[in-house]
């Protein structure tokens, strides 16, 4: 129980991720909170470990691989791998569908609302020199791509540590309910949901990041401040 804790401990304090897997589930067993998985990738065959979930033998996962270990001894199955790769994120079919289902519709919408939009972008009341809006960055996004760009508003959520990133939401009134919403992704001193920032990014247009985390416009590697 105590090697599992610690595991459990260095998985979340990793501070890199090696890669996106996809794999086909050829056997699989839950033991001591831990689903334990024999997949096939790419014609080889190897175990992996993740948190408990519900899976099927036969299904096709995505995962990310965290940290792997040589001849690991777990106790709860009484057995001991030879080499075993700890991950997380792991996705099942059914939850890749319905998360790229998600963003797909997202994206029909936040096209149709720009579509929609007026030629020039309104001005935001959290605007400072040198700072653009969010709707004005959807607008301009193309001719944006790969700037370092800022814009002043309100954080409205953040959600930390998924995929190695903190995503932070920042809204500043200029769009609707699909255009009024801005993520910027960083890896160090995220804002707190209610702060008003100004944040800094590189604009990346259309990234999809795997999973079904597909954005139309996203800021990358940003700082943020007050």
């Amino acid at each position: 129980m105590k090697k599992i804790l610690f595991l459990s401990i260095m998985i979340a304090l990793s501070s890199w991720a090696k890669g996106v897997h996809h794999a086909q589930i050829q056997e699989s067993m839950n033991s001591g909170g831990y689903t334990y998985m024999k997949v096939s990738e790419g014609g080889k065959s190897y175990w992996i470990a993740a948190t408990q979930i519900d899976i099927k033998k036969g299904e096709k996962i995505q995962f990310a691989e965290e940290m792997s270990m040589h001849n690991f001894e777990s106790k709860t199955l009484k057995r001991t791998f030879e080499n075993i790769m700890f991950v997380s994120e792991v996705m099942g079919e059914k939850a890749q569908k319905e998360a790229i289902s998600s963003h797909q519709q997202q994206n029909i919408h936040v096209q149709n609302s720009l579509k929609d939009s007026l030629l020039h972008a309104k001005i935001s009341p959290y605007k400072t020199e040198g700072t653009l809006g969010v709707e004005e960055t959807y607008l301009k996004a193309k001719s944006l791509r790969g700037k370092r760009i800022k814009i002043r508003g309100k954080v409205t959520k953040v959600a930390h540590m998924i995929m190695k990133r903190d995503w932070v939401h920042i809204q500043d009134g200029t769009g609707d309910a699909h255009t009024d919403d801005i993520v910027f992704t960083c890896t160090k001193d995220a804002p707190k949901e209610g702060d008003i920032v100004t944040a800094e990014g590189t604009v990346a247009v259309d990234k999809d990041f795997g999973y079904g985390y597909f954005y139309p416009v996203i800021l990358e590697e940003s700082t943020f401040s007050k």
